[in-house]
């Protein structure tokens, strides 16, 4: 996703029905061709809400997150030490309040699409480089 502003983000997300799930993010692929400026990792709970999100620079995953062989890529994976991070800044409010000015609501208030959950990240990440 291309901010307005130049920045250059790649967002993240991962679903996680049951509670304690796995929090490791889709693969990264081409690290080294600094593709992006910052990751947006968002994780979901079982409603497709908010649950965590965070927005992690370049620097900071290259070096948080590991190289897997097997499919040529790096894997980030949101554990504690990585959230804490000095770097890693939490999100999970901003994301939340603009996803909650943004989503369509179904006739009995409960679902949501994933689409509105991009459009939130958009609308969040506007100004939070810095």
């Amino acid at each position: 996703m291309l901010q307005p502003d130049g920045v250059r983000l790649q967002v993240k997300t991962r679903w996680l029905p049951l509670e304690g799930g796995l929090s490791q993010l889709s693969a990264i692929r081409k690290l080294e061709s600094r593709g992006f400026d910052y990751v947006m990792a968002v994780l979901l709970d079982k409603n497709f809400d908010v649950a965590e999100a965070y927005q992690i620079p370049y620097a900071a995953v290259g070096r948080l997150a590991s190289f897997a062989a097997h499919t040529n890529s790096h894997r980030l994976v949101l554990t504690p030490n990585v959230c804490r991070d000095p770097d890693c800044l939490d999100i999970t409010e901003k994301l939340r309040a603009a996803d909650q000015r943004r989503r369509p609501r179904s006739p009995s208030g409960t679902h949501r699409s994933r689409y509105s959950k991009a459009s939130a990240v958009r609308s969040a990440s506007n100004g939070l480089q810095g």
